[in-house]
């Protein structure tokens, strides 16, 4: 059998040559046969006669320089060769049959591997030969797949191992751990430590590449040389000038697989560095104690991780040119010394002097990009705490107010900065241009004058070596500043990052916590025989172990000893394994605050502070992830369907499932914004009890839950015969009517326990417990009396029901589980397993019940029709500026060299007007750099600041125009995406590579055009190279599309999910579960970057493929120069002087064939941010505007009737849905509302309660009927004006308050008085600068409470004529409560007011009740009427709560 018989290939190609999609790549077989065989024995054959020829000639200064290189390249020659010698003595052994080798299957993982066959920690580089990681050829199955049909993530590599997530994560970790116990805390350390050995091989790599570079002018100096010995009496053989022609070819060969080796451990170390920069401030963010995170807003810490820690990794790969362009700048200055004597050190005068111009400019620099990173962060702040708020905006009719905040951050100040960048740039894009020029002149101008006589004139050899040594020069100098500018970003984004990482980070020993393992006695096979015939508990037969011990113990939100005193002092709390602790208190007395202190949430003074077992916590504002009920239930635990089925029930949610459209598989949008207050309080209750913990943080989840609910909840779940009777409760509670059924009850007031004990003990002592139960009305004589009820209206049913849990295909029917009559208690914890992540995604994602929609993206080419929005917002007339500046500059350069020919030839004719021809050089020199001054300020200055301003401002009014239906599917990550990447990229980053791909393309047209008219025989090379140039481009740019949009799809869940996260933190390391949500973050940030692996291993795919291709255009130019010399010596077409311009043209061509299709490429990619900026711009926008044909009432005209005069609402047929494919949430409802009249609205959770102050508002469109207020249908109305109108006192779960809380058009006096009406005013009093006192995001320095407060106060100030108020109080102690309701009703006593409460004692003074069941109206009539007919639901809901 011969070596490279058919039957030796195993692969189905054969030997080929070509072969794989389209023809357009080597086959396998071919590669690592011939070819390399190809490549040994020239490598071989040249280095030779190198060798041969150095051991003979004289060894001058000049030579020496040569002859340091070239043994040590035969050596590398040699070295090569001897190892793939062995590579082919290999095949032949393991195609004949000569080693035990599997061919077929072997050949393919090794050489053809298919994603969907790798394993999960395999890759294909991995699994790579050593031609196929020289040549980037193990990208070729990707790019097959990616021409055969749209790239998806399933379709990409995994990482190779040396960079996998984890162990990258790992490493950065491990390193900044030891190093922040350092005096440095230097996050540059920690990643020089984690990733420096393949940066420090990427250099070694460099080093070669650099060396071999610097070949290539001494090369042509020897090829013309040979030039012009042809044209006197003694030409060298023609043999030298194939061998200098071939040896170019070798060279740059040699050159590109070094250079792109040197990439590919960059893109590596790039990848690395990314995963080790967003795990880390990930990781951080849920150790940061609670101070430290009101330093940093979202906006703040999402910048860097997407910003800040891309500009680091994107940094990689420029780092090694801080050495690496001043030892080019030494070997081209060394050679120019060689070439021209002192003379070239005028020129490093010149380039010592731009370096310093360059090193103020980077100060300035640094200095705008601070400023420009803050006016950012300060922009997006405002963006993401208007979106988390945007219904309280919307209902507020705040759109406008909240516009101008932040046009005043983006246009004023954001804007400015990136026009003083421009300017910046522009004046280093001018020195870019001037210097190399300026260096030309001024050495030719001193050697013509002094050394012109005695070294003799400049002819081509001198002229055209030295101008490509200075074209060598050019790459590193206008390197130099984009270096300078990436490094600066580099230096600002360590600087925040390390700032972020080493802020304060919760104290691990506040809290002791201890292991608890349960007594046998506490198993659920024991439950029968726990509950005594009388319902009471029998508490001999438990271990009551102290769970919860606090002794003596002081807390403080922000430590400060100078204060009068902490937030809670002197904090003493038993709670043992089996008893349930109430905390009751009014507002802001630090109920949330104990439970957040045991936490360890915030900084102990003293104090003992000791927990056995696990935790579990239930918030006063739920925190819901963005996933399905089931998810967020079983929060990384393995179902259990038994228990989890009886956790449904108990936490009444059977039937809210039942009525989703995929029950317990429906997805929940983000913050739960598709829930109601009391589903999302059950939801996060369900979450508790599931987690089968040995201890419970209950923070008021009863407040925002029906009263029939409450009793369920409290039977089934809190109370002494719930699920959680065996275990540690410490339950917030304002529900008085349940505290006769608890253990022990604290009072708290002032941050102070001031009574503690039984209900019976502290009621007998007539103190403060005693006169708030008395003032709930509650007979303290009949214990019966708050007896929780056994079930309720709405939960009648004892037995589960599996129809509300979709089983997703599971066999098992039985369709119940038993009743609760057995009240089964937890059982130890089941593992945790990663939410979602292999089998159960699948399922989940294609139910119907999603709400979240994945994010779209468009496939194919770029429409160019976005182009050219983008340059009708650039401003067309200043982007043709641009385009004529770029053009004349990129010319005027070109020609600028093929002058320099002119002044050869004129020298070796023996001619004299080197001042003529300097002169004119530099003349021209001038002008292409104001050109090119034009050029870059119109595109900077003009263009990219008018294209930025217009594109933010249409995508912000955009989105702020949108219903409430665009917010509710989709994730505020992935809208916050959009105003950072994308519209950082689109004011930074698109203008700078568009730029540069105009430059790199006009240099390569002029380029070859100059060749092409002074060399007419290099067009017939021309075509096929350029065929092929488009060839590959076309292929790049299709593939590159695909995986940059993956890139961008993938990269907005990890921002999304980490925002998610920052308002979970509390719950998360309530629950123990910062190692499960490391780890999900870890595996969105992979899939990420194997996005971001693909692409760069396309780009040295292509970069591999271009350079050579320029290596055989350089290799032809010089061919058919010494061909014609051969041959047509006597026709003249050839001299010294049009084979140095041709050659200099055809190098400096070279890197621009690869920057050009790079910096396109980029250009496509980045364009689609403009198309993902441009699809949020287009949004449906609610009905806003007198242009829309609903609105025939103009604001004057409402002015003018002074509406709404009197308050009086009229429902008349009026039925609504949240969006279309829904069930109507409202039916048919009738009712009509006098002027005046004081309204309270009840029903059980999702009755449609909320949905019937959203109508008024119109969040919610009608589907059929109207809504007439004071004789005006409210759809005549424009939304601003309709809700600037009325009064929302709607605190939507205390998601969102604003940094100005109360209305700015109103006077102190008035804002005082509001508050004190509040019970606000002392409060506020106590804070730093009183009304001017910051409001932090979200109102986290205020309690829930206080917030609620703050709201009522808001409403006070407004004066309207209709006030809804949702939930206004929900979080407020009875006391105070019964207090601010009076004050409304004295307040408002002329204003028409709608009460939506579960707290029945709310509305019991209400004019009116109506009770609403299933979106329509049940019952309406005075709460007298109602309680006197003993079968009414609303007289039902009083006796459930056992009110008197």
């Amino acid at each position: 059998m011969t070596l490279f018989s058919f039957d030796s290939c195993p692969n189905s190609e054969g030997w080929g040559p070509f072969g794989g999609w389209n023809n357009t790549d080597f086959t396998i077989c071919f590669e690592n046969g011939p070819i390399l065989a190809f490549i040994q024995l020239t490598f071989l054959l040249f280095g030779f006669v190198r060798l041969t020829r150095i051991l003979k000639e004289k060894q001058t200064l000049a030579y020496l320089v040569n002859s340091f290189i070239k043994p040590r390249k035969v050596t590398l020659v040699l070295g090569i060769f001897l190892i793939n010698t062995f590579k082919l003595w290999e095949w032949s052994f393991r195609y004949s049959g000569g080693l035990d080798y599997e061919t077929e299957n072997n050949f393919n993982q090794q050489n053809n591997l298919s994603p969907d066959k790798c394993d999960f920690d395999d890759s294909i580089e991995d699994n790579s030969n050593l031609f196929s990681c020289i040549t980037f050829s193990w990208m070729s199955s990707l790019i097959k797949t990616g021409f055969q049909k749209t790239l998806e993530s399933s379709d990409l590599w995994n990482l190779p191992k040396a960079i996998k997530t984890k162990l990258s994560s790992k490493q950065f970790w491990d390193e900044w751990s030891k190093e922040k116990n350092t005096s440095r805390e230097s996050v540059s350390f920690a990643l020089l430590h984690a990733y420096g050995g393949e940066y420090i091989i990427a250099g070694i790599f460099k080093i070669f590449h650099d060396g071999l570079q610097i070949m290539h002018p001494i090369i042509l100096k020897k090829l013309i040389v040979f030039v012009q010995t042809q044209f006197s009496e003694s030409p060298q053989p023609i043999s030298n000038g194939y061998y200098y022609a071939g040896s170019m070819l070798v060279i740059s060969i040699l050159e590109t697989f070094f250079l792109n080796q040197y990439y590919s451990y960059c893109m590596m170390t790039e990848i690395s560095v990314r995963t080790g920069l967003v795990t880390a401030i990930y990781k951080k963010t849920l150790l940061m104690s609670n101070k430290a995170r009101t330093q940093f807003n979202t906006g703040d810490v999402v910048n860097r991780m997407s910003v800040d820690a891309q500009r680091i990794s994107d940094c990689c790969h420029y780092g090694h040119r801080l050495w690496s362009t001043p030892f080019q700048i030494s070997l081209a200055l060394y050679l120019l010394y060689i070439n021209l004597g002192w003379s070239a050190g005028v020129g490093l005068l010149v380039i010592i002097l731009s370096i310093y111009i360059n090193g103020v400019v980077a100060q300035k620099m640094q200095v705008v990009q601070e400023e420009q990173m803050e006016n950012k962060d300060s922009r997006i702040k405002l963006i993401e705490e208007s979106l988390k708020g945007i219904k309280a905006i919307k209902l507020y009719a705040w759109e406008e107010p909240f516009l101008e905040r932040i046009r005043r951050v983006r246009n004023n100040k954001e804007i400015h900065s990136l026009w003083k960048l421009g300017l910046i740039f522009t004046f280093q894009s001018m020195i870019i241009i001037f210097v190399p020029c300026l260096v030309t002149f001024a050495t030719f101008l001193v050697y013509s004058t002094f050394d012109g006589h005695s070294k003799g004139p400049l002819t081509s050899d001198l002229i055209f070596v030295s101008v490509s040594l200075f074209n060598l020069l050019q790459y590193p100098l206008n390197m130099l500043p984009y270096l300078i500018s990436v490094m600066v970003e580099a230096f600002v984004g360590i600087k925040r990052i390390q700032e972020y990482l080493v802020s304060e980070e919760l104290s691990t020993t506040s809290i002791q916590r201890l292991e608890y393992i349960k007594n046998p006695l506490n198993n659920t096979e024991n439950n029968d025989k726990d509950i005594n015939k009388n319902g009471t508990i029998k508490h001999d037969d438990f271990n009551n172990d102290t769970l919860v011990s606090v002794s003596d113990a002081d807390f403080w939100w922000e430590y400060d000893p100078k204060k009068l005193k902490p937030t809670l002092q002197n904090i003493k709390i038993t709670v043992k394994s089996n008893e349930l602790l109430a905390v009751v208190g009014k507002v802001g007395s630090g109920k949330s605050s104990l439970l957040t202190a045991l936490l360890g949430e915030m900084h102990k003074s003293k104090g003992n502070v000791t927990i056995k077992g696990k935790t579990a916590f239930a918030n006063q504002q739920p925190w819901i992830i963005n996933a399905t009920v089931r998810e967020n239930i079983l929060f990384g635990k393995k179902l259990d369907k038994a228990f989890y089925k009886k956790v449904i029930y108990a936490c009444g949610l059977e039937q809210d499932l039942s009525i989703l459209t995929s029950g317990d598989l429906t997805q929940i949008g983000e913050r739960g914004i598709n829930l109601s207050g009391g589903q999302k309080a059950r939801l996060s209750l369900a979450r508790a009890v599931y987690s089968q913990a040995d201890v419970y943080f209950l923070d008021d989840p009863l407040a925002a839950v029906d009263a029939h609910v409450g009793a369920h909840l409290f039977r089934h779940v809190l109370g002494p015969k719930g699920m959680l009777r065996n275990n540690a409760r410490i339950l917030v509670t304002n529900a008085i009517s349940y505290l006769s059924k608890c253990d022990m009850i604290a009072l708290m007031q002032d941050g102070n326990i001031v009574e503690q004990g039984s209900y019976t003990s502290l009621v007998e002592s007539n103190g403060l417990l005693t006169t708030l139960v008395r003032d709930h009305g509650l007979d303290f004589g009949s214990e019966n009396q708050s007896t929780v009820a056994s079930s309720s209206p709405s939960i009648r049913s004892h037995e589960i029901s599996t129809n509300v849990l979709n089983d997703s295909g599971d066999t098992e029917n039985s369709s119940k589980i038993g009743t609760f009559e057995r009240h089964d208690s937890i059982e130890s914890a089941s593992r945790l397993s990663i939410r979602s992540l292999i089998h159960e995604s699948e399922e989940i994602l294609e139910s119907d019940g999603r709400l979240i929609m994945s994010e779209t993206f468009e496939t194919g080419q770029v429409d160019r029709k976005i182009y050219l929005k983008y340059i009708k917002s650039c401003g067309v007339s200043t982007f043709l500026v641009f385009i004529c500046g770029i053009a004349l500059s990129e010319g005027m350069i070109v020609y600028n060299t093929s002058w320099l020919r002119h002044w050869a030839n004129s020298n070796e004719r023996g001619e004299k007007y080197d001042l003529y021809y300097l002169s004119v050089y530099i003349m021209l020199g001038v002008v292409f750099t104001i050109f090119g001054g034009i050029k870059s300020y119109s595109l900077l200055s003009k263009c990219a600041i008018k294209a930025a301003k217009s594109t933010h401002e249409k995508m912000l009014v955009s989105i702020f125009d949108s219903p409430m239906m665009f917010f509710d599917t989709t994730p505020l990550g992935r809208i916050i995406n959009r105003f950072s990447k994308d519209q950082s990229v689109l004011d930074e980053d698109l203008p700078q590579y568009l730029e540069g791909w105009l430059l790199e393309l006009l240099s390569i047209f002029f380029g070859l055009l100059a060749i092409t008219i002074v060399l007419p025989a290099f067009f017939v090379v021309v075509i096929p190279m350029v065929y092929l140039f488009l060839k590959i481009q076309n292929i790049f740019i299709h593939i590159s599309r695909d995986l940059k949009r993956l890139d961008s799809v993938s990269r907005s869940p990890i921002y999304q999910d980490f925002q998610e996260s920052l308002g979970g933190v509390s719950t998360i390391r309530a629950f123990d579960q910062c190692d499960r949500f490391e780890t999900e973050n870890l595996i969105k940030v992979d899939t990420n970057q194997k996005a971001v692996y693909s692409y760069l291993g396309l780009n040295r795919w292509i970069s591999v493929r271009l350079e050579l291709i320029s290596a055989s255009m350089v290799f032809s130019v010089a061919f058919i120069c010494v061909y014609i010399i051969h041959n047509y010596k006597e026709s003249g077409m050839v001299n010294a002087g049009i084979t140095g311009m041709a050659i200099t043209f055809a190098l400096s061509i070279t890197q621009n064939f690869t920057w050009c299709i790079r910096h396109y490429c980029k250009v496509e990619t980045d364009i689609i941010s403009l198309e993902r900026i441009n699809e949020y711009s287009n949004l449906p926008s609610e009905e806003l505007g007198v242009s829309n044909s609903h609105v025939s009432i103009t604001p004057e005209e409402l002015k003018n009737i002074n509406w709404p005069s009197s308050g009086k609402i009229e429902f008349i047929n009026y039925s609504t849905k949240y969006r279309e494919g829904l069930d109507l949430v409202l039916k048919n409802i009738n009712v009509t509302i006098n002027a005046g009249e004081k309204v309270g609205i009840v029903g059980r959770t999702g009755a449609g309660k909320s949905s019937f102050s959203l109508a008024l508002f119109r969040i919610i469109e009608p589907s059929s009927g109207t809504i007439i207020i004071d004789g005006v249908d409210i759809c005549n109305i424009k939304l601003c004006d309709l809700r600037f109108n009325l009064d929302p006192s709607i605190v939507e779960n205390n998601e969102f308050q604003i940094s100005q809380e109360l209305d700015s058009i109103v006077s102190d006096e008035e804002l005082w008085n509001a508050l004190e009406l509040v019970h606000l005013k002392q409060y506020i009093l106590t804070l730093e600068g009183g009304l001017d006192a910051e409001v932090l995001p979200n109102g986290e320095n205020f309690s829930v409470g206080q917030r609620q407060l703050m709201c009522l106060a808001r409403a006070l100030v407004r004066k309207s004529k209709i006030i809804v108020m949702d939930e206004a109080t929900a979080s407020i102690d009875p006391e105070t409560d019964a207090i601010i309701q009076g004050t409304i009703r004295s307040s408002f006593k002329n204003n028409t007011i709608i009460t939506i409460a579960h707290r029945l004692n709310t509305v019991l003074d209400s004019d009116r009740i109506i009770v609403m069941d299933k979106g329509e109206i049940a019952e309406v009539d005075s709460p007298t009427e109602l309680l006197n007919d003993s079968n009414s639901i609303f007289s039902g809901y009083i006796n459930d709560l056992g009110l008197s």
